[in-house]
């Protein structure tokens, strides 16, 4: 299984799991605000999560609200996307996923240990034109 797959496993453990908290909203800085707000909320620190947001996701927040840019260290046409100066972001390859995370309220089979350690973020229920 490749990192992407295991990252679309794990949003989708996180958005059918009764106990994770889900954000809904459309593809915007302010939904990602409210995730990790909410993961502070459930005790978390948020140096100490993770947001994983697929690239397809992260373009679709208008520029205005993300940066987007290229580093002389990355690859030719590598975009990094930092909404939050708080917390580690990494961009993976799935469709639509989104969420944060704590590393250690996941098992390697990509299972949730901990549900408080997880907060699960649908763009697609939020927003009328998905």
């Amino acid at each position: 299984m490749s990192v992407f797959e295991d990252t679309l496993e794990v949003w989708q453990n996180a958005l059918e799991h009764d106990d994770v908290a889900t954000v809904d909203g459309p593809a915007s800085i302010e939904t990602l605000e409210e995730a990790r707000d909410r993961f502070e909320q459930l005790g978390n620190e948020p140096r100490d999560g993770v947001l994983v947001i697929s690239i397809d996701m992260a373009r679709e927040i208008p520029r205005g609200w993300v940066e987007l840019e290229a580093h002389s260290l990355s690859p030719d046409g590598h975009e990094e996307f930092r909404p939050f100066d708080d917390m580690i972001t990494v961009i993976d390859g799935a469709d639509r996923s989104a969420y944060i995370c704590r590393s250690d309220a996941l098992r390697l089979d990509m299972t949730i240990l901990e549900a408080n350690g997880v907060v699960a973020i649908d763009f697609e229920r939020g927003d009328p034109d998905a």
